[in-house]
């Protein structure tokens, strides 16, 4: 534990030190946010192996899923508690092929199950709080975002339809409407469903891909605001390998965006630039602009993050592939020049 502390404090003392201003790595302008971890868990510790979706709630419960125990996990952070909620199985509340996961309004937990065609609602509090079906022969939800003020959630099917690809559902389960046709419509394409949904308070949609270097915006009507690139990047020239009507993923192709969050009028979204689905950075955007403002530089790569007024939260793998969850404090005192 002391060794893992130093090394913690040597890599917190060493960025502050590249970024006490300003630092530019690949183009990018690192600003100093005074991180802070107050926490690192190391989840085999608490029998959680594979960590995955990872989403914090309005009143600050981390939430995720563990695709070991195949069920819902619930840390209170003021306790240092892990809570196990569910099972795998078809029936009510019962997991099949969980996709993707989100905390919504009110403590609320959502999760896609793909496998059952099914949204799951819980609440942090492990109670089960009802389900409605999502799939039908043209959706095939993979992943969804819930926008909390407009009672709305966006679900991004792997599957095509004469509609579109994006889905738009009342709370209640009622779809309302479909769009957002990709260029290819005869290959199913992986990479137009990796990446990440995130909505604002009008319920507008953000759509980060993982191998498209692309940010979308969407109104709350379908139709589409702008189409951003992502900064200092070049497309991929080749995403997936194509035999007949077949299309794999090409292990060389360059990651770009992952989770994205939108949080008083800015971007936050990760970035890689490498074939590794790894990010090394948290890129920051002015919405109204569509403008790059500056990234954030953690000292871990990481697979997931999270981010709230206060606190940046993360996945990480260390060298030995155990999982952490590291918990940052942060400061950003240059609000008023972006």
């Amino acid at each position: 534990m002391l060794k893992l502390n130093f090394v913690i404090i040597f890599f917190l003392i060493y960025f502050n030190l590249i970024s006490s201003d300003v630092f530019s790595q690949d183009n990018r302008i690192i600003e100093n946010y005074k991180l802070e971890i107050i926490q690192d868990v190391l989840l085999s510790d608490h029998e959680i192996f594979k960590p995955y979706l990872l989403d914090i709630s309005e009143n600050r419960w981390i939430v995720f899923f563990d695709f070991a125990r195949y069920e819902l996990v619930v840390y209170n952070l003021a306790d240092n508690v892990f809570q196990f909620y569910g099972n795998r199985g078809k029936g009510p509340k019962e997991f099949g092929q969980i996709f993707d996961l989100k905390a919504g309004g009110n403590d609320e937990i959502f999760l896609i199950d793909t496998g059952n065609n099914k949204m799951i609602r819980w609440n942090v509090e492990g109670r089960f709080l009802g389900e409605f079906a999502t799939g039908s022969s043209s959706i095939r939800p993979a992943r969804f975002t819930v926008c909390k003020d407009s009672k709305l959630i966006y679900i991004l099917s792997s599957q095509y339809s004469s509609n579109g690809i994006i889905h738009q559902f009342e709370k209640n389960g009622n779809l309302r409407q479909s769009f957002y046709e990709p260029e290819v419509k005869d290959i199913r394409l992986v990479y137009y469903t990796d990446g990440s949904l995130e909505c604002d308070q009008e319920g507008n949609l953000y759509y980060s891909t993982l191998y498209v270097n692309k940010i979308r915006k969407y109104s709350n009507n379908g139709k589409l605001v702008y189409d951003m690139p992502v900064y200092d990047s070049s497309p991929n020239e080749e995403i997936v390998k194509v035999d007949g009507r077949l299309a794999n993923l090409n292990p060389s192709a360059t990651r770009y965006s992952g989770d994205i969050y939108y949080m008083n009028g800015k971007l936050y979204v990760g970035y890689s630039g490498r074939a590794r689905n790894h990010f090394r950075l948290i890129d920051v955007y002015l919405d109204s602009k569509q403008e790059y403002l500056h990234s954030i530089q953690l000292p871990f790569e990481f697979q997931e993050f999270v981010i709230d007024e206060e606190r940046i939260i993360i996945f990480r793998e260390d060298e030995n592939g155990e999982m952490y969850l590291t918990i940052f404090e942060y400061e950003y005192e240059r609000e008023k020049t972006d």
